[in-house]
């Protein structure tokens, strides 16, 4: 049974608003009474409050025709979430019976928006408002989170049920993502946060070996030959190159290797080479003069 208070009492647990005239509730939990009940007020006089249903009702008949009630004291915080689900179920405020929106305690999963509100949603925020936020976060402090903290963030993420993503969901995101190439900005800013970092923790399990074995196919050969002609490389990227390849012995040739016909070189590549023989003579005959 719930009990109604004049004001709201302290303690933390799960609540109702019930529309006295009708028994529609909505249903809710707070770690402070009071405060979330202030926030309750402020949102629906302000006529911003999330439940639509909600705020219809509470427009139309006004607050005389509400009542906070308490359904239970919750002492343990970690337990709110279940008892709110559990008081949503057995109330039946989702649907014609309730005000409330998200079938899921914690969580707007479920909950279908009008385009009035995706369309705000979509829309950009101004630079004014950007610039508020900016000046909001500056000097706030960036440390890791506590122990402490990580075990509440663990304990609350265990209440949600993530699921296998469906096929559908999978070809979203592949077909959302395709075609897009990052900026030299961005792959610089992904280059210096990678920068100095281990690499996977996880050792690669069997399959994954065998497939970075698997030969490529003369098709995707041929796709990385065409990418890489005629791409200049910088004079960092030579020296790097250069770097990593000095002190390390040449393999030999394997009877297999051995037996392949040697690939002729291409026209661009003998003009490429020639050109580099011609540009090294020149620099030791300045060489020469000079001394």
């Amino acid at each position: 049974m719930s009990r109604a208070f004049p004001l709201a009492p302290p303690g933390s647990g799960v609540y109702q608003i019930r529309h006295i005239a009708s028994n529609k509730v909505y249903v809710g939990s707070a770690k402070l009474f009071r405060q979330r009940w202030a926030d309750h007020r402020f949102a629906l006089k302000a006529g911003k409050h999330h439940s639509q249903k909600l705020q219809r009702s509470w427009d139309k008949y006004g607050p005389a025709a509400f009542a906070f009630e308490v359904l239970q004291f919750v002492e343990e915080l970690s337990d709110l979430v279940e008892c709110e689900q559990a008081w949503i179920d057995r109330l039946h405020a989702i649907g014609p019976l309730g005000f409330n929106i998200a079938p899921r305690a914690g969580s707007t999963l479920g909950v279908k928006r009008s385009e009035e509100s995706l369309a705000k949603l979509r829309k950009p925020r101004p630079e004014e408002v950007k610039r508020k936020i900016s000046l909001a976060l500056t000097g706030r402090s960036r440390e890791s989170p506590t122990a402490e903290t990580r075990a509440k963030m663990s304990a609350a993420l265990k209440l949600v049920v993530h699921g296998p993503l469906s096929e559908a969901h999978r070809a979203a995101i592949s077909a959302g993502g395709r075609g897009e190439k990052a900026t030299p900005e961005t792959r610089a800013k992904m280059r210096a946060a990678r920068l100095g970092k281990p690499g996977p923790r996880k050792p690669r399990s069997a399959a994954t070996r065998a497939k970075m074995r698997k030969p490529k196919s003369p098709e995707h050969c041929a796709n990385i030959a065409a990418a890489m002609t005629g791409k200049p490389k910088s004079a960092t990227h030579v020296a790097n190159m250069s770097a990593a390849r000095k002190g390390v012995p040449d393999k030999p040739w394997s009877p297999e290797r051995r037996a392949k016909p040697v690939k002729p070189w291409s026209p661009q590549t003998r003009a490429s080479r020639e050109a580099a023989k011609i540009a090294r003579a020149n620099a030791r005959a300045k060489e020469r003069i000079a001394a």
